[in-house]
């Protein structure tokens, strides 16, 4: 059962929705923004009648495409306009009548949803789940019996405690609007038909989730070499990230591999790009969240970090158990910590365990196999 929302502030529930306003934040990290997508997006369409806003840093604000009606997406720098307690107090202000859902539940939002109590505003701040997290990480994911909801039924718990109906499931970002070929034409035509787009997306914000580099490009380099159809997208960030890619394109047969980074086709570009994908291959980060509400299945590989703790990518309604895989090795000391920021105390050679163990033949064959199956 999803976890009851105990953050919720005191006060009656409103009898109706028509004519209120409701403001939502989360302002970091890429994933768990990109995660707020199916549930915003089914709030907003589920409330016809309520003006949503949502309130996030200015980089992620282009994540929301193909946005609901009634939604609007603010992008704010809180290293500028929004610094510290008097930046939040200048939201504050400005949200003025809304409602908040605090999605993000730290002390910047803290701030913000004490100045928007004082204001009268009906505050509901969602369950991080803080404690079960730490048993986790204590215990380990085999031994621990708590079952920490998915980061998304948190958020809809939040809404539907700020007293929202969630009636309409989201179907992903091009759902209803096809994504368009032209936001990445730069890097790449439309695909053929017969052909077979395998993303994949090595990198990720701390070194406990990220796979081997020579490991996972034996494994790109198996991916084009077994299916003569096969066209590998590599996703990445950053002027040291692109170099590593485009070596590894540079190394891999000719017109098969695409370096993604330094584009320049943006979050939109990448979006479309991943809707077109038949898989993406990843780790536990922001790219694992994008792709999956792109409407991409996903091959994800697991470390210092476990699913368990409640960040799997989002899943459509009705789905198979197996429409998303993970790739990791069971040892009784993962997960590590919960964002794989902590060193690991088995490591040796610069690589944990956890990782270097995972055949790279074994995340090929996961892609692969997904392909065939999205044939069926």
């Amino acid at each position: 059962m999803p976890l009851k929302n105990k953050n919720e502030t005191p006060g009656p529930k409103p009898a109706a929705a028509e004519g209120r306003k409701v403001a939502v934040v989360r302002f970091s990290a890429l994933g768990d923004v990109a995660l707020v997508i199916p549930v915003l997006y089914n709030a907003c369409r589920s409330n016809p009648d309520t003006e949503f806003v949502m309130v996030t840093r200015r980089a992620f604000a282009p994540l929301f495409v193909n946005p609901p009606a009634n939604l609007t997406v603010r992008g704010i720098g809180l290293r500028k306009d929004y610094v510290g307690m008097a930046g939040m107090n200048r939201l504050a202000a400005e949200l003025r009548g809304h409602t908040l859902v605090d999605l993000h539940s730290v002390l910047r939002t803290w701030m913000l949803g004490a100045r928007m109590r004082l204001q009268g505003a009906r505050v509901v701040v969602f369950d991080k789940c803080r404690a079960a997290k730490r048993r986790l990480v204590k215990e380990g994911a085999a031994a621990c019996r708590d079952t920490i909801t998915p980061v998304t039924e948190r958020y809809a718990d939040a809404f539907r405690d700020a007293g929202l109906q969630l009636t309409h499931p989201f179907r992903g970002l091009y759902a209803s609007t096809p994504a368009d070929p032209a936001l990445y034409a730069s890097l790449h035509a439309p695909k053929a038909p017969g052909e077979h787009w395998i993303g994949v997306a090595p990198f990720a914000a701390h070194p406990g989730k990220i796979y081997p580099i020579e490991l996972m490009y034996k494994a790109v380099h198996a991916m084009a070499a077994e299916n003569p159809l096969a066209r590998v997208f590599l996703f990445g960030g950053g002027k040291e990230e692109e170099a590593i890619l485009r070596s590894i394109m540079a190394e891999s047969t000719p017109g098969k591999v695409f370096c993604v980074a330094g584009s320049k086709i943006g979050f939109a570009g990448e979006l479309a790009l991943m809707n077109a994908l038949d898989v993406m291959v990843c780790m536990d980060s922001g790219n694992m969240h994008m792709a999956a509400v792109a409407g991409t299945r996903t091959v994800s590989v697991w470390g210092a970090t476990h699913p368990a703790a409640g960040f799997e990518p989002w899943t459509p309604v009705g789905a198979p158990k197996d429409y998303h895989r993970s790739v990791q090795v069971h040892m009784d000391c993962r997960p590590c910590s919960v964002f794989g920021n902590k060193p690991c105390r088995l490591q040796r050679g610069g690589v944990p365990p956890c990782m270097s163990q995972i055949d790279p033949l074994t995340i090929t064959f996961a892609a692969l196999d997904i392909n065939k199956k999205l044939l069926i």
